[in-house]
């Protein structure tokens, strides 16, 4: 459990906001980014991103995925999202990943390499993938 908040760094007062990792505010404010931008081909659209951007990649207590990235395309794994290995999981978090910060086709055609570039890395309790860190990434992967 996160005892301050992965967005804003306040401290977190209630348990439900130290197992999402988020203060309520903060949690609001990421999934209104994302409801918003949803069936436009991307979750996040620059310059008008709401907030930094960074991926957050957490577990509950139970070992349960927590993350600000939504399950928007499902290709590999019905599942849902993992990472620290290089399976179906792991894939289609980073899929979706990418599709936050690019169009769909070039999401599909970088995700494997993304994969083994961040994902499998990740340790088992989380990390963050910083946004800036992603563009960057993208610039250098991708075909013009």
């Amino acid at each position: 459990m996160s005892e301050r908040c992965g967005r804003c760094n306040r401290v977190l007062r209630d348990v439900i906001s130290k197992e999402k990792g988020f203060g309520p505010v903060c949690w609001t404010k990421i999934i209104g980014t994302r409801e918003r931008q949803k069936g436009q081909g991307r979750l996040f659209k620059e310059p008008e991103l709401d907030f930094s951007g960074d991926i957050i990649l957490k577990r509950s207590e139970n070992g349960s995925v927590l993350t600000n990235v939504s399950q928007q395309i499902e290709l590999h794994s019905p599942n849902g999202f993992e990472w620290g290995y290089g399976g179906s999981g792991p894939a289609e978090l980073a899929l979706n990943i990418l599709a936050m910060f690019t169009d769909r086709q070039t999401a599909e055609e970088l995700h494997q390499i993304f994969k083994w570039d961040y994902i499998v890395r990740v340790p088992y309790d989380g990390a963050i993938i910083k946004g800036k860190e992603i563009r960057k990434w993208i610039k250098q992967h991708k075909v013009a």
